[in-house]
């Protein structure tokens, strides 16, 4: 999705959730700044073009944090060899625990950090590319966060970027609709949802893979947040984005 296309249903969401542009945007440029004080991360421009090679062409597997995660999960790893070049695991925020619980480091990480920070940069560390997202309700965690990341660090936003460097918004708002653009808009051949219920609000999932429940308010607005997760996942059209089922043979075929 280009900044022109994304742009519009921003504001939309914004008003929707009665967000503040300028809170994200602030947030936006605080997270720049740190990660770029951050010597042990890497070139974010190298980074990203590293990021496109391995997506480009491939099945990605995009991990959401539905309640049938963990049995989909143990069907995945049952059925697909995970480490085949043509497959890219991508964890939504939360999924990054499971995952781990399973013994798989994803290829990729997109988050804002609500879920389980300490897994996601043990897995960083070993390897995955973080593509961090810095947003009004996440400050604190961020500046608690950046000075224990270090290398393929990416930030992604939901404002326009203008001219920071190393910056991306491929469209997405939460972490699983905004990995499924990402990995649209950097040339995937198929994508493969495993995880993802857009029907029912469930658990966050932390680190260690523990599971919580929401509080009334935060189903609540997690409802409206699935609500527009469908419709912006509904917009890929350039490739194929199918859904995996516990009954699924292999889907890259």
């Amino acid at each position: 999705m280009d900044l022109d296309e994304w742009l519009p249903i921003y504001e939309e969401i914004v008003t929707t959730l009665g967000l503040s542009k300028e809170a994200d945007e602030k947030a936006t440029y605080l997270l720049h700044g740190s990660l770029q004080s951050n010597e042990r991360i890497d070139d974010p421009v190298e980074t990203i073009r590293e990021l496109s090679r391995s997506i480009k062409g491939s099945t990605c597997f995009v991990f959401g944090t539905s309640m049938d995660l963990e049995r989909e999960i143990e069907m995945v790893l049952s059925h697909i060899p995970i480490d085949d070049e043509r497959t890219v695991i991508i964890a939504a925020d939360g999924a990054t625990s499971v995952l781990l619980l399973n013994g798989v480091i994803p290829d990729v990480i997109v988050t804002d950090l609500d879920g389980g920070v300490k897994d996601q940069i043990e897995c960083t560390s070993k390897g995955s590319f973080m593509i961090i997202h810095a947003h009004g309700d996440n400050v604190q965690v961020v500046k608690r966060t950046i000075s224990d990341l270090s290398g393929k660090v990416i930030q992604s936003t939901q404002v326009d970027p203008g001219d920071m460097t190393g910056v991306i918004n491929f469209g997405g708002f939460t972490d699983g609709d905004r990995a499924v653009h990402i990995a649209s808009s950097l040339g995937a051949g198929k994508i493969v949802l495993v995880g993802f219920d857009l029907e029912t609000v469930g658990e966050k999932i932390y680190n260690g893979g523990l599971r919580k429940n929401m509080t009334i308010a935060q189903q609540e607005r997690k409802r409206i947040k699935l609500d527009i997760a469908k419709r912006i996942i509904d917009m890929v059209k350039e490739i194929p984005v199918e859904q995996f089922h516990l009954d699924s043979h292999d889907p890259r075929s």
